[in-house]
């Protein structure tokens, strides 16, 4: 309350003449933050929405943590089977 945020890079574009607000800033303390911005046409208001960067990406983190789990298991279950089936042509 009471802060000037003006000169936040995300704020300065939004509100610049026929400029379009960036999707990413930082925050009046320095952290990287993703943002969006809508128009109120009514009120003549943008409404400016800002998310921490590192919270808004942690289900696109935690999906590529999965799909590279399950290639690693893919990947070794076909290394066991390939062994165990050469082994069985040998023999």
């Amino acid at each position: 309350v009471g802060t000037d945020l003006s000169k936040l890079p995300q704020v300065a574009a939004a509100i610049a003449p026929g400029g379009e607000g960036d999707t990413s800033g930082t925050d009046f303390n320095g952290h990287a933050v993703l943002t969006a911005e809508s128009t109120v046409p009514k009120l003549g208001w943008s409404v400016l929405f800002e998310q921490p960067t590192a919270q808004a990406l942690t289900p696109i983190r935690d999906q590529l943590v999965r799909v590279a789990l399950l290639i690693g298991v893919g990947l070794m279950v076909a290394i066991l089977a390939g062994t165990l089936l050469a082994r069985r042509m040998i023999i």
